[in-house]
């Protein structure tokens, strides 16, 4: 998170529009992989909370 008053004079961006805007200084495959270990991340958490609803369920 940087200070708003940084950046002031550049339109701010919301975070869905950061991903697809990276800074050219970044290869395409390095976007790709942070995009990629995201999504990754949210579907654990998926299976994650998944899980303990079986368990939950199971134990009733």
């Amino acid at each position: 998170m940087t200070d708003p008053r940084i950046n002031a004079g550049q339109p701010q961006l919301g975070n869905h529009e950061t991903a697809h805007d990276e800074p050219p200084s970044k290869s395409k495959d390095e976007v790709c992989s942070i995009i990629r270990t995201r999504k990754q991340a949210q579907t654990s958490q998926k299976q994650h909370r998944l899980r303990l609803a079986r368990t939950r369920f199971h134990h009733r």
